[in-house]
């Protein structure tokens, strides 16, 4: 949630552009479900490969992701956010479901290390991908390096490592009630500075 948060905040496309692909995609357009594919395709495939650490399941996720786009267009809804916020939080439940698979865990592939070195990029981005995706995740490393230790830590926990704030609380060993402050806390000032950047 933390890194497309971010994003949505610095920004995407034209939002009313992409809210007709999907209007499109629920009237069962193919055209537009490769354009909105041809948009985020890249961005999505390295924001899942950021949490499952696996080119082949973020290939698969990818794939399962779209048929998904495909089969509940309709589900979207644009008085509770843009497109671009819509596909990166299914992106992430998807990523976030398969590594907590007992099939996933089974063969080792859960990685408990996650920072903002998480964000990697696509195998083969075009220059201007590779510039942007660059200068994105600068932008949030330079974010979450302005708040204090205790408001990073948890964000990084949850929005990087998948986890619940229960499972930050026991992580800690700090009561609920303080890691929803510190979270809530942190993600405002982070809003705040990143508002100031655009």
């Amino acid at each position: 949630m933390f890194f497309y948060y971010i994003l949505a905040i610095i920004g995407h496309g034209n939002a009313a552009d992409e809210a007709e692909l999907i209007n499109r995609i629920t009237q069962r357009d193919e055209q537009a479900l490769g354009k909105l594919y041809d948009l985020y395709s890249k961005l999505l495939y390295g924001f899942i490969l950021s949490i499952v650490k696996k080119e082949v399941e973020a290939e698969d996720i990818l794939q399962e992701l779209f048929v998904q786009i495909w089969e509940k267009a309709a589900l979207f809804k644009s008085s509770r956010g843009n497109v671009y916020t819509w596909l990166m939080t299914l992106a992430r439940n998807r990523a976030i479901d398969r590594i907590r698979s007992k099939q996933y865990r089974a063969q080792g592939q859960v990685n408990s290390e996650f920072g903002v070195e998480s964000i990697v990029n696509p195998d083969d981005p075009s220059p201007l991908d590779a510039v942007m995706i660059r200068e994105r995740s600068e932008v949030v490393h330079l974010a979450l390096a302005t708040l204090p230790v205790e408001q990073r830590e948890v964000i990084q926990i949850a929005y990087f490592g998948g986890h619940s704030q229960s499972e930050i609380a026991a992580q800690l060993n700090v009561p609920l009630g303080t890691v929803k402050t510190r979270m809530r806390q942190g993600m405002k000032k982070l809003q705040i500075h990143l508002m100031g950047q655009k």
